[in-house]
């Protein structure tokens, strides 16, 4: 058993503790008991790997992190503000559905 690392792009890393060695072994993007001690304390989301080891992001890059975590947030809350004020509309309507089946109509319309 091995505490492995994950670095994907756009992703923010993955550590897992206790895992099966051989099911990560061939992964480029896995390192397998690397060592954390430049990264103690440092929130996972602002590890980086620079060759074979974990480091701590600069202030640069943590800002930029930062930067798009909260533009995600804010797309995310503008996006469940449109929907709630679709299903009011459809309430004043008479139309009672749930989100899950407007989401359902919607994606049946779509052509991909």
């Amino acid at each position: 058993m091995s505490n492995v690392v994950i670095f994907e792009t756009n992703r923010d890393p993955v550590y897992l503790k206790s895992v099966n060695t051989p099911d990560y072994a061939g992964n480029l993007n896995a390192l397998i008991n690397p060592d954390l001690n430049a990264v103690k304390g440092v929130p996972i989301k602002y590890w980086k790997r620079i060759d074979g080891n974990i480091v701590e992001m600069t202030a640069q890059e943590k800002s930029v992190i930062d930067q798009k975590k909260l533009e995600e947030a804010k797309s995310q809350v503008q996006l469940d503000i449109y929907w709630l004020g679709l299903l009011d509309i459809l309430k004043v309507k008479g139309i009672s559905i749930t989100e899950e089946e407007l989401l359902d109509a919607i994606k049946a319309r779509i052509v991909l």
